[in-house]
């Protein structure tokens, strides 16, 4: 139960952190601050132990790390607010999950983008990455918890 009250704090923190990405092309702090608090709560429940737990947040902060530099050696190419909502995501992700939503995430935003190219002819948009994101984590976690509480129906 409370794994899905925190997928719901999660959810639309990356929601309004996704608005503010299109809208100002920034994320406000207290956005970043909240999906990480939410992240940092569901790995302490998921976790068996304390092992667990540091490999999960360990695992998931590396992916944020690495962000972060390609941030500042791009000159911002992708944003820091970018690299710190994957840094946070990856909290509860932990390194293979934060790698397969990071992946999901970059189909979605290059789809976007070739429609962008080929349909509206932008040469030049800066496509926010935030929502392509928040999308691919809130289907990964929704899956994950389905299958948790409902169980496997496949």
């Amino acid at each position: 139960m409370y794994l899905w009250m925190l997928f719901l704090l999660n959810s639309i923190s990356l929601l309004i952190a996704s608005m503010e990405d299109i809208r100002e092309k920034q994320i406000r702090l207290i956005w970043i601050l909240l999906f990480m608090l939410g992240n940092c709560a569901s790995a302490f429940l998921l976790g068996n132990s304390v092992n667990v737990v540091l490999m999960v947040l360990a695992g998931g902060v590396f992916w944020g790390i690495v962000f972060l530099g390609i941030s500042f050696l791009t000159g911002e190419m992708i944003g820091k607010g970018d690299a710190l909502m994957i840094l946070a995501g990856g909290l509860s992700l932990g390194f293979f999950g934060s790698v397969m939503v990071i992946f999901y995430a970059l189909c979605l935003s290059s789809l976007m983008g070739l429609f962008l190219l080929r349909v509206r002819n932008l040469k030049g948009y800066e496509i926010p990455f935030v929502p392509f994101y928040g999308s691919a984590y809130i289907v990964w976690w929704g899956i994950y918890l389905w299958e948790r509480t409902v169980g496997y129906t496949g």
